[in-house]
């Protein structure tokens, strides 16, 4: 079987992450807002400054982006003026250029298909949320009722994806709590907030496999950087047994957050190394999860069993495997190695963008 054209099959399918997606950090008022924007959907600015008729009034009129933006401003100042024949404001430029920013930004900027991230009170829990319309929602007096709404407010609806406890969370996350305005654009932590949300991703041409460590307590050095040596070393058996042509473990990088629980970012140009990579770990470290996912095309689902089998057969045969096979699971076991569970969502991508046009 040539699985190196089976591989270049699933790599060539494997959609990355859009560069046009973006990701909000969104404050909620001191944690006062977290629970109804979690348990409702969605999210919101409490800007008052400018009724959602006006500014649909505007954006009708002003169809430049540019003018769209200088008209909210204009609004805002209208808003805070406090003297109708001097037009003296009560506040000052900079902070009303801020909050014109901020409702430009949520009603232009944040798209569908975008992430969002909210805090609770002292960041104590984290959610993690898709947007699911460009535009603003438009609630029925009984949300608005649910909601302890008397008004429509600049709102967009959400799918939660996940939510985390703070001890659980990558350390690196919270660096993008530093910015305080309403609205944080934060797409510089890409990379963090993806793995936090899934275990295999290709972003800005860089295919990421993370190995999730649930270990409570200190991570030992020598657990940590056996694990990694022994699964190279099974990685490069594996490679030289199904005769991968251009997949190298050299091509490797690593990123690892030594927090406990943390993870391991293991990062390649190579989405088809990282294809392989992960099939092996899944193998070597317990299996994958399929559930009762389907595909559309049964031959797909061939190509990633058969990839599973050729390693599966490589780790049973030759008692010194067998050996090395003993050392990776006692390094698994000492840092709580979760089990790989993102093969699924490789399989579906395949299946979902086999047809599309190359």
């Amino acid at each position: 079987m040539d699985y190196n054209n089976i591989l270049d099959t699933i790599a060539e399918h494997i959609k990355p992450i859009s560069s046009s997606k973006r990701y909000w950090l969104i404050r909620t008022q001191g944690g006062e807002l977290f629970d109804t924007f979690y348990e409702n959907d969605f999210v919101g600015l409490d800007h008052q400054q400018i009724s959602l008729r006006d500014l649909s009034a505007l954006r009708s009129r002003y169809l430049d982006d540019a003018k769209f933006h200088n008209a909210i401003k204009d609004a805002v100042i209208d808003y805070y003026t406090e003297d109708l024949e001097t037009g003296e404001k009560s506040l000052a430029d900079r902070t009303i250029t801020l909050i014109a920013n901020q409702i430009y930004k949520f009603h232009r900027q944040v798209r569908k298909g975008d992430i969002v991230i909210i805090p609770s009170y002292s960041s104590t829990k984290i959610a993690f949320g898709e947007i699911l319309e460009s535009g603003i929602a438009s609630f029925s007096e009984g949300e608005l009722r649910k909601f302890d709404y008397t008004q429509q407010y600049l709102n967009k609806r959400v799918k939660w994806l996940k939510e985390f406890d703070r001890r659980n969370l990558d350390p690196n996350i919270f660096k993008m709590f530093t910015a305080h305005q309403a609205i944080n654009e934060v797409g510089k932590y890409a990379h963090v907030i993806e793995r936090t949300l899934q275990d295999f991703f290709v972003l800005d041409n860089e295919a990421h496999l993370i190995i999730n460590v649930q270990k409570e307590t200190g991570v030992n050095a020598r657990g940590l950087f056996g694990l990694g040596h022994n699964f190279l070393d099974i990685l490069d058996g594996v490679i030289n047994e199904l005769d991968l042509d251009d997949v190298n473990t050299n091509d490797f990088q690593v990123e690892v957050n030594i927090n406990s629980p943390g993870k391991i970012d293991l990062k390649s140009l190579s989405k088809k190394g990282t294809v392989i990579a992960l099939i092996t770990l899944g193998v070597f470290g317990g299996g994958f999860e399929y559930g009762d996912f389907s595909m559309k095309t049964e031959g797909l689902v061939g190509f990633v069993k058969a990839l599973e089998k050729a390693v599966s057969d490589y780790k049973d045969r030759e008692q010194n495997r067998n050996m090395q096979m003993q050392i990776f699971n006692e390094y698994k076991g000492k840092l709580d190695v979760k089990k790989v569970d993102d093969m699924v969502k490789i399989m579906k991508q395949v299946d979902d963008n086999q047809d599309k046009p190359k």
